[in-house]
């Protein structure tokens, strides 16, 4: 998944992009402006922002190196290799934004090389 500044999420459950890994664009290296922003936005009770008086930033999980990269580059690199050693290993809760999936049992992995 990727969000609107460039940050690119490890996938579709990932909502809040809380376990990174990667970036296409240098905007999304700065996270705590663009959250500040938003907060900022929520307590002007801004038009559009009005009904999120009760939101929460999630946790942040993971925070990879702080470089742009192309989608391919990201695929194939060490962050998301990580994750899928962990699933291939049976330690799916050893990722933190997978412990909650509903997903993770509906996979049978396979190493690929």
């Amino acid at each position: 998944m990727i969000t609107y500044d460039g940050r690119v999420g490890m996938c579709c459950h990932d909502w809040g992009a809380q376990h990174g890994i990667g970036f296409v664009d240098k905007d999304a290296f700065d996270n705590k402006k663009i959250v500040l922003d938003i907060e900022k936005k929520i307590n002007d009770k801004k038009k559009g922002f009005e009904l999120l008086s009760n939101a929460k930033k999630p946790e942040d999980f993971n925070e990879p190196k702080h470089k742009v990269e192309t989608l391919m580059n990201i695929w194939n690199g060490n962050e998301l290799n990580k994750v899928r050693k962990k699933h291939f290993e049976g330690k799916v809760n050893d990722i933190d934004v997978c412990k909650e999936c509903t997903f993770k049992d509906t996979y049978s992995w396979e190493k690929v090389q």
